[in-house]
């Protein structure tokens, strides 16, 4: 007899499964809710097949729309102690609270189905979790840091992501205590991302043209598509009445910044964007590295009042610019 069981739920140290049983002898289909120890008894039984759900079948749920999905963060903790020696239960990047009763948790948020509440609390109860705030379909959650994975196998949950610790870190170690590294090297992800045919938009003031980072990382492509100084006088945009526009590659260069007198926006789009070529050893990259950029100059004086000196009307003509 051929079967192919999923696991779709943890409880008492049991797991538990779900599908549709065959009958042969009286062709009947009865649908199962079943742990593996009575499982096993019916797997004696030699007249009794078992078929699991598939192809959208209505006669019942399929185990894995069941299981929560998971955050990068959550896949990552949940390695991170798999592949632990020494069964650490406390890795780093990971937000613990401990409570008033001495348990330490894993601080969480979730968003389950509003119809499987109840269900859900009680499984919660089951795994001494703890449940903070219940905003509608979002709630949080303290799970005591050895009920993590039956944590994860709770139906009913749409959504699971670990709480990560609000930081600030330095600029030389922010991609790595965000996470971004791990988007480049495509940890838990089909690929990784680096910003690669994507056009990103900047709006600020004091952009350097010239700066090596606004160049590829081999720093050879320039890749300042264009630029928009909405505060300088020459050609206006299409569609515009007022400012500079820039597109040609030798003109930027020659024009070397939208403002002598800042350099805030040099430092933004070296975050957003920065292929960090000119640095050391191209550690000083930004979350895009490769991708291309539209600057909106918004120039300004005195970065004490620069939102003084300009209105919400640049913004939103900066951003329409930009999507154009």
């Amino acid at each position: 007899m051929a079967t192919n069981i999923n696991i779709v739920y943890w409880e008492n140290q049991a797991f538990y499964i779900s599908g549709i049983m065959y009958v042969k002898k009286s062709k009947m289909l009865i649908t199962f809710w079943l742990s593996l120890q009575t499982l096993s008894k019916f797997m004696q039984m030699k007249k009794i097949y078992l078929i699991l759900l598939a192809f959208g079948c209505n006669l019942a749920v399929s185990a894995q729309e069941l299981l929560p999905k998971l955050s990068p963060g959550t896949k990552s903790y949940l390695h991170k102690i798999a592949a632990s020696p020494s069964g650490n239960l406390l890795p780093e990047g990971v937000h613990y609270k401990k409570r008033n009763d001495g348990k330490v948790c894993v601080s969480s948020i979730i968003q389950i189905n509003k119809a499987d509440a109840t269900s859900i609390q009680a499984a919660l109860n089951k795994i001494n979790a703890s449940v903070g705030t219940k905003a509608g379909i979002i709630w949080t959650v303290q799970v005591p840091v050895g009920n993590v994975l039956p944590f994860t196998k709770i139906p009913g949950i749409k959504y699971i992501q670990i709480d990560e610790p609000v930081v600030m870190p330095q600029l030389d170690s922010a991609r790595v205590k965000t996470n971004v590294d791990s988007a480049h090297a495509g940890y838990g992800l089909p690929f990784g991302y680096s910003g690669k045919g994507v056009l990103l938009g900047i709006m600020d003031f004091g952009f350097d043209y010239n700066h090596p980072t606004m160049y590829d990382t081999t720093g050879k492509r320039y890749r300042i598509v264009r630029a928009w100084e909405m505060n300088a006088t020459g050609t206006a945009p299409a569609g515009y009445s007022y400012g500079h526009e820039i597109t040609d590659t030798n003109a930027l260069k020659a024009r070397g910044t939208d403002n002598n007198a800042q350099i805030h926006g040099s430092g933004v789009a070296g975050l957003c964007a920065g292929s960090g070529f000119g640095g050391p050893g191209k550690s000083y990259r930004g979350v895009a590295y490769e991708s291309d950029m539209i600057l909106v100059g918004v120039r300004r004086d005195s970065i004490g009042e620069q939102w003084m000196t300009g209105g919400f009307s640049d913004f939103i003509d900066g951003v329409s610019y930009m999507m154009d």
